[in-house]
C-alpha cells in the first residue's frame, strides 16, 4: 500500500510558551512585521535558489488503530533522494537495513504510506507572492534548545494556491483531479539569524478520498560542498485511512552536490560517504501522443477519437483481450524503444496478459524487466509474489473443451457450481473479481491437491493482506471442459473459506458462461463476433471492469459476482453530487471479505437507477462509502455485485468478445 501524497500536511503536538518564554517581552508590531518581512524576503524564490542536492531520507514509519493510538513501528525506509531541475526524485535503498532487493515479500506486502514533496514546497505555498497568509505572533518559545518566535498562520481557500492530488491511472495513462484547499499551520523562527526553523501544515475541508495528513517540516543550517545552506533535516507526517492511523518520522543525512555521473549506491544507506544517486530519467518512445485515460474504456474511447501511439493502440487491445494483435504491438514497442517509458508500460500490459492465461513464467519475465526499467513500475494491483511462486510450475492449461451445462445454485452466499477436481466432485463459487482461485486448507486435502511450501500474500477486497500458501490442482473438470495445473490459493479455515472459489484464470478457461435465474449454467457455447467499439467489459489494472450507464453518463465499475450487494466509491460523491444529496443519514458499511471485516463511513442512497448492457436496474438502498476503498480499480466509480446482475432472467459473460449481455 505504497501511497503517494501531496507534499503537505502533518499533525505536530505543540506546547507554546507564549510571552516571556525566555526572559523577554513578546516582539512589538513593528518587530513582529520586520520578523516577518524577512522571512517572506528569504522564502520566496527559496527553492529556485537551491543548486541541485542529493542525501539519504531515512523514515520509520508507525501505526496504529483509532481505538488505542498506541503507536508500533512498522517499517523502516531509507531512500536516496536527488533534487534535481528543481524537483524531488526518490528511489528506495533499504528497507529495515537491507538492500531493497532483498526485502522480503512479507515486508513489502505490508506496505506503507509514502510522502514527499518536503524540500521546500510549503514554504512557496504559504510565502507565494500571490498568497495573503494571516499571522497572529504566539509570542517567544523554545525549539530544539533554541529561542524561537512562533506565528500561527492561516491561509483561506480564497487565497490558497495550495491544491490535493487524487491520481487514476490505467497503466502508463494517468488523470488527476485536483481540489484546492485552505490550511493553516505555525511559523517557528529564529530569534539571532531568523531562519525559518519550522513550518507546520493542517489541510482544511478537504474530501475523505483526497489525501489527509498534518505535517511538520524542520530546517537547519547544512554544509554542502563548502557552501552554507538552509535544508530540510527532519519531518513528520500523520494521516488516517480507514480505522488505521499512519506517522512517518523522516532524517536527512548525507548531503551531497549532486553530479550528473553520480551512481547509486545500494549497500551503505546511512553512512556519511553513500554515494548519490544518479536520477533514473527514461527517454520517450519518438512519436508518443499523451492521451489521458482513468479506465480502459476511457482509453480506448479518447484513442477512437484521435492518431493514438503503438502503446495506446497495444495498450487497448491488452484490456480488451485481443491477445494475438496485442503481444505483436507489445512487442513492437519494446523493440523499437528498449528504453523508454512505453516500453516499461508494454512489459506491465505483458504481464498481466500473460499472467491471465496460465503463463506465470512470461509474466514474471516482463514484470521484472517493467521493474528492472522502474523500480516504481508495477501494477495497481502487484501480483508479483504470486507470479514468483507460480513461475515453479507448470502453467495452467486447458486439455479438452465443449458446450457444457451444469448445475448451478444461486443463494445469498454466492454463485456455486460443482465440479470435479482430481476425480472428486466438489462445490465452489463463481468469483469474476478474485484474481486467483482460492481453498481452504480442509477442502485442497479433501480433493487430494497437494499444498506446497510457497507462500504469497494477497489482498481482499477490504483491504486486507491474507497469507497464502500454493496448491495446483493437477486436474480439474467442469462439464466438457478439462483443465489442468490450476493454481488455488490455500486459505486458513474459517466460515468465509468453507467453500472454495474459482476465480478469472479459470472463468476465463471456459471463453463464454452463461446462468439462467432457473438454475441452468453454461460454458463453452459459440462466442459473439469481436468488436471492441462495443466491448462493456475490459481489464483493469487486475481488475474486471464493466461499463455501466448513469443517465447519459457511462461509468466504468468492478464487476464481482463475490460480492451480494452493489455499492458505490467514496469518488461518486465528489463527481455527482446531485445525486449523493439524495443520500441519507451517516453511518457505517461492514465490508466482508475473505479476511477480517472492516467498518467503512459510508451514506445510504434510497434507490438509484443504473443502466447496463441496455439493461435498465433500479437499486434500492446502495450504500455510498466515505472512506476510500484501497481495492478498487482506480478509474472506477463502484462495485457492480451480484443483486444488480440478478434482476436479470439471464446474464451472458463473452470472454472473446469482452461483452456482459443481460436478458429477462
Amino acid at each position: 500500500m505504497s501511497i503517494p501524497l501531496r507534499t503537505l500536511g502533518a499533525s505536530v503536538c505543540l506546547a507554546l510558551a507564549a510571552g516571556r518564554a525566555w526572559g523577554q517581552s513578546p516582539p512589538d508590531p513593528d518587530q513582529q512585521q520586520r520578523i516577518l518581512q524577512t522571512v517572506t524576503g528569504f522564502a520566496r524564490g527559496y527553492l529556485e535558489r537551491l543548486p541541485d542536492f542529493t542525501c539519504i531520507r531515512t523514515t520509520q514509519h508507525f501505526l496504529a488503530k483509532r481505538a488505542d493510538k498506541t503507536w508500533n513501528p512498522q517499517v523502516k525506509v531509507a531512500q536516496e533522494l536527488s533534487y534535481y531541475q528543481h524537483e524531488e526524485h526518490y528511489q528506495i535503498v533499504a528497507v529495515d537495513d537491507l538492500p531493497k532487493k532483498k526485502v522480503s515479500l512479507r515486508t513489502q506486502a505490508g506496505g506503507w504510506v509514502e510522502t514527499n514533496g518536503n524540500f521546500g514546497a510549503l514554504m512557496s505555498l504559504i510565502f507565494d507572492p500571490k498568497v495573503a497568509p494571516h499571522f497572529e505572533s504566539q509570542g517567544r518559545s523554545y525549539l530544539h534548545g533554541q529561542p524561537v518566535y512562533v506565528f500561527a498562520y492561516h491561509v483561506s481557500l480564497a487565497d490558497s494556491i495550495a491544491a490535493s492530488a487524487k491520481c487514476t491511472s490505467w497503466i502508463a495513462f494517468t488523470t488527476c483531479k485536483t481540489i484546492k484547499y485552505g490550511f493553516h499551520g505555525f511559523l517557528f523562527v529564529d530569534s539571532e539569524s531568523l531562519d525559518i526553523l519550522r513550518l507546520t501544515q493542517v489541510p482544511e475541508d478537504l474530501p475523505a478520498s483526497y489525501a489527509q495528513g498534518n505535517e511538520s517540516v524542520d530546517y537547519g543550517r547544512v554544509t554542502v560542498a563548502g557552501n552554507e545552506y538552509l535544508l530540510p533535516i527532519a519531518d513528520e507526517f500523520e494521516t488516517t485511512i480507514g480505522k488505521t492511523l499512519f506517522r512517518n518520522r523522516s532524517t536527512y543525512s548525507s548531503y551531497k552536490k549532486f553530479v550528473a555521473e553520480s551512481t547509486l549506491s545500494t549497500t551503505v544507506v546511512d553512512a556519511p560517504e553513500a554515494a548519490p544517486a544518479k536520477p533514473a530519467v527514461k527517454a520517450p518512445a519518438r512519436g508518443v501522443q499523451t492521451i489521458q485515460a482513468a479506465n480502459c474504456f476511457e482509453l480506448r474511447d479518447a484513442a477512437a477519437r484521435a492518431k493514438p501511439s503503438a502503446i495506446v493502440r497495444a495498450t487497448v487491445a491488452a484490456a480488451f483481450n485481443d491477445a494475438g494483435p496485442a503481444e505483436k504491438e507489445l512487442l513492437a514497442v519494446i523493440h523499437a524503444h528498449p528504453d523508454s517509458e512505453d516500453a516499461t508500460a508494454a512489459h506491465m500490459a505483458l504481464s498481466a496478459m500473460m499472467e491471465r492465461s496460465g503463463k506465470p513464467r512470461q509474466a514474471l519475465e516482463h514484470s521484472a524487466q517493467a521493474a528492472a526499467a522502474d523500480p516504481d513500475a508495477h501494477n495497481p494491483k502487484d501480483t508479483r509474489g504470486v507470479l514468483e511462486a507460480l513461475a515453479k510450475y507448470p502453467g495452467q492449461s486447458v486439455a479438452a473443451r465443449g458446450f457444457s451445462r451444469l448445475p448451478f445454485v444461486q443463494g445469498e452466499d454466492g454463485f456455486a457450481i460443482a465440479v470435479s477436481v482430481n476425480g472428486k466432485s466438489s462445490q465452489f463459487d463463481i468469483d469474476t473479481g478474485a484474481a486467483i482461485s482460492a481453498i481452504s486448507e480442509s477442502q485442497a486435502k479433501s480433493l487430494g491437491i497437494a499444498i506446497h511450501d510457497d507462500r504469497f500474500p494477497i489482498a481482499d477486497i477490504g483491504g486486507n493482506q491474507l497469507p497464502c500458501r500454493l496448491a495446483i490442482a493437477g486436474e480439474l473438470t467442469a462439464g466438457s471442459f478439462r483443465l489442468r495445473n490450476v493454481p488455488f490459493c490455500v486459505l486458513a479455515d474459517a466460515p468465509e473459506t468453507a467453500r472454495g472459489i474459482l476465480g478469472l484464470p479459470v472463468l476465463l478457461a471456459f471463453d463464454t458462461v452463461r446462468w439462467t435465474r432457473g438454475g441452468s449454467f453454461e460454458i463453452g457455447f459459440p462466442s459473439v463476433r469481436k468488436n471492441i467499439a462495443q466491448s462493456n467489459v475490459c481489464f483493469d489494472a487486475g481488475n474486471l471492469s464493466v461499463q455501466i450507464d448513469l443517465g447519459r453518463q457511462h461509468l466504468a465499475f468492478d464487476l464481482d459476482t463475490g460480492n451480494g450487494e452493489t455499492f458505490l466509491y467514496s469518488t461518486f460523491a465528489e463527481d455527482f453530487a446531485e445525486t449523493a444529496k439524495t443520500a441519507g443519514a451517516k453511518g457505517t458499511y461492514e465490508m466482508k471479505g475473505l479476511g477480517d471485516s472492516i467498518a467503512l463511513n459510508a451514506a445510504e442512497l434510497p434507490e438509484i437507477k443504473l443502466g447496463l448492457a441496455g439493461f435498465d436496474a433500479l437499486l434500492h438502498r446502495v450504500s455510498l462509502l466515505s472512506d476510500p476503498l484501497p481495492s478498487n480499480c482506480p478509474g472506477c466509480y463502484g462495485n457492480a455485485g451480484r443483486d444488480l446482475l440478478n434482476q436479470a432472467g439471464a446474464v451472458t459473460l463473452d470472454f472473446k468478445a469482452m461483452k456482459l449481455t443481460l436478458s429477462r
